[in-house]
């Protein structure tokens, strides 16, 4: 095995646990129910409501690139300098090759995995318990900002809690976690498919 496949291996499989893991006993122990029918998995997303998550996140990628380059002139500190810079060597590395292969797997293991599994913890748990306790509105902005922060990227701090409040209200409003499953991997994707072209 080689060290391309254990890093993919190594994220996909930390992906799936750190997250998904951790949602799917979470919301099973806290409110003894099926974690899928929790947060909506059971409900379809309508083709109404695809069309407009695929518009808008597209629509907002000029935007989501302004605040990104706002954020790189903010000054975190050498220690998140460092992590910066080590999280863009590697995103570099593993997206620099383009061939139809790799292209798969980076949509598989940079683009969907954590669009689900992200979804099933920060909106699928998190948000919709805070929504029981505080304004949706105040939902939605805390756990985008814990969704931005848990990633320790702080060069990307703002656009990824915009990112977060748009998947929370996505959720919110669709009434199924596909909603910001989808929109989530959108964003990814677009990401992985444009990252030589940027």
């Amino acid at each position: 095995m080689n060290q391309l496949t254990i890093i993919y291996l190594t994220q996909a499989i930390s992906s799936i646990v750190m997250f998904g893991g951790v949602a799917f006993l979470g919301i099973w122990l806290t409110e003894k129910r099926n974690p899928f029918k929790a947060c909506a998995l059971d409900v379809k997303l309508s083709w109404k409501h695809a069309a407009i998550i695929i518009a808008a996140i597209l629509v907002v990628q000029p935007l989501i690139e302004l605040t990104q380059s706002w954020n790189e002139k903010i000054d975190f500190g050498p220690f998140f300098a460092l992590m910066d810079e080590q999280a863009a060597r590697m995103t570099e590395w593993l997206l620099s090759d383009m061939s139809f292969g790799r292209v798969l797997v980076n949509l598989l293991v940079i683009a969907l995995i954590p669009a689900f599994v992200e979804e099933f913890l920060f909106r699928g748990w998190l948000q919709r318990r805070l929504e029981g306790w505080i304004n949706f509105h105040a939902a939605v902005w805390v756990t985008a900002m814990v969704f931005s922060l848990v990633h320790l990227q702080m060069s990307g701090l703002i656009p990824r809690m915009l990112l977060g409040a748009m998947l929370g209200y996505s959720y919110h409003y669709t009434k199924t976690l596909w909603g910001s499953v989808l929109m989530h991997f959108v964003n990814n994707a677009f990401a992985v498919l444009t990252f030589n072209l940027i």
